[in-house]
C-alpha cells in the first residue's frame, strides 16, 4: 500500500496523469530478467519515453470516445408499491 501511494504522490509531483501506473504496469514485466537497472530511468514520470507513452495514450482516449448514447445508465429510483400509505 505504502508503495502505491508513493508512486501516485511521485506522479502527482511530477504533473503525470494517471496513465503512470498503467505505464508502470505495461514496462515492468518486460525487464523483469534484466540485469542492472539501466532501464529505470525510463520509467520516471519525467522520462521522455514515459511522456510519449502518456501522449499516444491521450491522443487513443479522444479518438475512443464514446459515441452520445453511451453515457452511463442512471441508477434506477424504487417506485412506490400501491400498498404503501402516501
Amino acid at each position: 500500500m505504502v508503495t502505491i501511494v508513493s508512486l501516485i504522490e511521485t506522479a502527482r509531483a511530477n504533473s503525470a496523469d494517471p496513465y503512470y501506473l498503467k505505464y508502470l504496469m505495461d514496462q515492468m514485466p518486460k525487464h523483469l530478467y534484466d540485469k542492472g537497472n539501466e532501464y529505470m530511468a525510463d520509467l520516471m514520470p519525467w522520462s521522455d519515453a514515459y511522456r510519449k507513452y502518456e501522449s499516444i495514450e491521450y491522443g487513443n482516449m479522444v479518438r475512443a470516445k464514446a459515441p452520445p448514447g453511451n453515457e452511463r445508465p442512471r441508477t434506477p429510483v424504487k417506485e412506490k408499491s400501491c400498498l404503501q400509505a402516501e
